[in-house]
């Protein structure tokens, strides 16, 4: 695993917490983040961008798309 890999996993970890947490705005721009890192680094196929793929559409499905606000 590299340390690319790793710090794309920690940071969905903390996405995941901030979820749990209700700390929802903060975890939607911390998961695009992680996304964008993820299909620059890794590409968008690779399972842990993936992950950080599900993640956003968890949080979209919970506060609905900023986008659209």
């Amino acid at each position: 695993m590299t340390t690319i890999d790793k710090d794309l996993q920690q940071i969905n970890r903390e996405v995941v917490e901030l979820y749990q947490n209700g700390e929802y705005s903060e975890a939607m721009e911390l998961a695009t983040q992680a996304l964008e890192f993820g299909k620059k680094f890794l590409g968008s196929r690779h399972p842990i961008t993936t992950t950080s793929v599900n993640n956003l559409a968890i949080l979209v499905g919970k506060i609905g798309d900023p986008a659209r606000v």
